[in-house]
């Protein structure tokens, strides 16, 4: 009953989150850049950060959304989670990533999703140029008509434009691209290649390597650390 119940306040629920046993994943944000030289809000570079979508993927925000679809009450937010996503048929199950092959999600590789992320967030001069690289890649690894990543790229657009109208911090689309890259992943590793695309993509938001110790394999060090407040 507590996943169909409609959401009064998604936005409030989306802050108040961060508070309610959260906390010890979202301490890995310590070991990552805060992005100062970006000139994006500073919701939009620090959801950046994987740890908001495993939170996310543990809340019932996403199940809400997901149920509600285009009808509720961030539709186009809705109409994106149904994108990425699948039903278990099961209340107590996370949602589950979609296994349609047939749709251009599927191919969402934790590489892929770091750049989506990117895309999404991004608002500097480079934009539209590595937008419409990310696209040539997206359709290249899905097997897909070009037009259908624009039709998938203009849904995620929409949601991140409506949750940014309405202030959500962090912004739900790029920490429900995150949530399905948890939700995929095998290991840790998986989630080391989405931090090491984004520090591609965006030097100043990777793995700030002043937080490890001298001298070490960076990959090799961070998949072995715990998500733990005190990392």
């Amino acid at each position: 009953p507590g996943l169909v119940r409609p959401l009064r306040s998604l936005a409030s629920r989306v802050k108040k989150s961060h508070t309610h046993g959260w906390t010890s994943v979202l301490g890995t944000a310590t070991t990552l850049r805060s992005g100062g030289t970006w000139d994006a809000p500073k919701q939009v570079v620090s959801s950046l950060n994987p740890s908001h979508g495993a939170a996310l993927l543990a809340s019932s925000l996403l199940p809400n959304l997901y149920l509600q679809g285009a009808g509720g009450e961030y539709p186009a937010t809705g109409r994106f989670v149904r994108a990425l996503f699948e039903w278990t048929g099961s209340d107590f199950e996370p949602l589950r990533a979609t296994s349609q092959r047939s749709r251009p999600e599927h191919a969402l590789s934790p590489e892929l999703s770091a750049c989506l992320c990117r895309a999404l967030a991004d608002d500097d001069d480079d934009a539209v140029f590595f937008l419409e690289g990310f696209q040539r890649q997206w359709a290249l690894e899905a097997r897909a008509d070009p037009k259908r990543i624009g039709e998938s790229l203009e849904v995620a657009f929409a949601a991140m434009d409506e949750c940014l109208r309405d202030g959500l911090d962090p912004p739900l689309p790029i920490a429900i691209v995150e949530a399905q890259v948890w939700r995929r992943a095998i290991d840790k590793r998986d989630i080391w290649a989405f931090v090491d695309t984004v520090a591609k993509v965006r030097p100043d938001l990777g793995v700030d390597e002043r937080t490890f110790p001298d001298g070490v394999d960076l990959a090799e060090f961070w998949t072995d650390l715990k998500f733990d407040g005190r990392d």
